[in-house]
């Protein structure tokens, strides 16, 4: 059971980040006609690389949309309004108890960890358009006499010109 949501917004990168972030309020707007909307709260990060205007124009946009309770502005990085949003996250949720051991750090399988991986890489490297067209497939995985482990994986570019790009 969840408490509440956030939503975490990089405002340090409007441009690669909209055209995602417009598909996640549109669902979150879903959601929300459908009555089945958890308390949501907007959080802000990157607030030690951005600009103080850019920061207010999304915080402005984005509370404007009406889906937010309230928005915590913080850094990340710098530590910058992490204290206020463990606070607030702290007084606001039901102890309850945990789904997962304390030391378990994800219920992805090693072949879905590979390929959010490779997905990230691919993000950070392209951060443009290109990356939401890639689809990518894990073929092979063995472990090697030396205890490596060796990936095959396979990515597919649905077009030539993004292929030269990739």
């Amino acid at each position: 059971q969840t408490d509440i949501a956030l939503v975490v917004v990089d405002v340090a990168e409007r441009h690669s980040e909209d055209r995602e972030l417009a598909h996640i309020l549109s669902r979150l707007q879903e959601l929300r006609s459908q009555g089945s909307l958890l308390p949501l709260y907007l959080v802000l990060n990157k607030l030690d690389i951005a600009k103080r205007t850019v920061v207010d124009d999304r915080r402005a946009a984005l509370l404007g949309t009406g889906l937010f309770r309230d928005c915590f502005e913080m850094s990340a990085l710098t530590g910058r309004g992490t204290a206020d949003l463990k606070d607030f996250l702290f007084y606001n949720t039901v102890p309850r108890e945990w789904h997962f051991h304390a030391n378990t750090l994800t219920d992805l399988s090693a072949i879905q960890r590979v390929n959010e991986t490779i997905r990230e890489k691919i993000f950070t490297v392209l951060r443009q358009e290109v990356p939401y067209a890639i689809s990518q497939e894990t073929t092979g995985w063995t472990v090697l006499p030396n205890g490596a482990v060796r990936i095959d994986h396979d990515i597919f570019v649905p077009k030539d010109s993004m292929r030269k790009i990739v």
